[in-house]
């Protein structure tokens, strides 16, 4: 029966299971996002190094996900003002899965998870002083899973490594306050949030292909976030900018507090300094005075 349903299998182009076993499955992720945003409104476009860092324990909440976090990741990006209150942009993201911590650690990757985010900073309200702002971002990472053989007491042999394509979105409100001292800024947003399958089945097909099941994909469950901030911009194109968020809601992991600092460098003048600075100054010229009829004549 078996060789008949093999025959039936190749006739067809598929290949015959030849074994079935149980994994577990461990995929790093990186920290939740914080937005994209530009508050430098005197610059064309800006670079920015930035790097997120967690300084206290992650806590597993849910032991069925195989979800990490790293402890720490890095950011490179760019911001280009469109408009006198548009700025778009990108960054590419490296999450270290050095010292990450994991909802239900067996053997972990020790690869790093790789991103690209595009994102808009857009004004709703600019004052004297108050403004607020909004920003929104789609991503696509790739993500390492480690599989392991499960084996009865033990943590079982790493059986390798693959990569699981996750998109993402991200949304955020900021208001802000402008002072001498820089801008001061706070927002609340909304974001999807990865998550993996801690056990599956794992199968090898008689042409050697292997199906390792991988039951990634984004969390029923959004993550909500707090922050506040800080961002200082120079005349010569150099800036600064602090912030911590705090995760509101609970996912396969307790983040607690993240933290993000990031040194900027801005340059070219923004739209609107640029269309102020084509139109020519009005010419001024003194008014014409004449001298009255009945004015004396000078004696010689």
């Amino acid at each position: 029966m078996m060789r008949a349903v093999c025959l039936l299998s190749v006739v067809l182009g598929l290949s015959c299971v030849t074994s079935q076993s149980s994994v577990t499955r461990n995929m790093l992720a990186p920290l939740p996002a914080m937005p994209l945003t530009m508050f430098d409104d005197t610059h064309r476009g800006q670079v920015e190094l930035a790097g997120q860092v967690h300084p206290l324990t992650l806590k597993a909440i849910d032991t069925t996900s195989g979800l990490g976090a790293p402890l720490g990741q890095g950011d490179l990006g760019v911001m280009i003002r469109v408009a006198s209150r548009v700025a778009v942009g990108g960054q590419v993201e490296l999450a270290s899965a050095s010292r990450a911590t994991w909802a239900h650690p067996t053997a972990p990757p020790d690869t790093p998870a790789l991103g690209l985010r595009l994102g808009v900073h857009g004004v709703l309200y600019d004052g004297e002083r108050f403004g607020l702002d909004a920003s929104g971002q789609v991503s696509l990472h790739l993500l390492p899973v480690s599989v392991t053989e499960v084996v009865p007491l033990s943590n079982g042999a790493p059986l390798g490594t693959i990569y699981s394509a996750m998109p993402g979105l991200e949304a955020a409100l900021i208001p802000r306050v402008k002072t001498g001292a820089g801008t001061f800024f706070a927002g609340v947003s909304i974001a999807t949030s990865p998550d993996i399958t801690l056990v599956g089945t794992r199968t090898v097909y008689s042409d050697g292909s292997v199906n390792n099941g991988s039951d990634a994909g984004v969390s029923a469950l959004p993550m909500v976030m707090a922050g506040a901030g800080w961002a200082l911009s120079l005349a010569s194109g150099f800036g600064l900018k602090a912030q911590v968020w705090v995760p509101l809601t609970r996912g396969p992991i307790g983040y607690g507090p993240i933290f993000g600092l990031g040194l900027q460098y801005a340059a070219g003048d923004a739209p609107a300094a640029r269309k102020a600075r084509k139109q020519p100054a009005p010419l001024s010229t003194p008014p014409l005075l004449s001298a009255p009829d009945d004015s004396p004549v000078p004696a010689l």
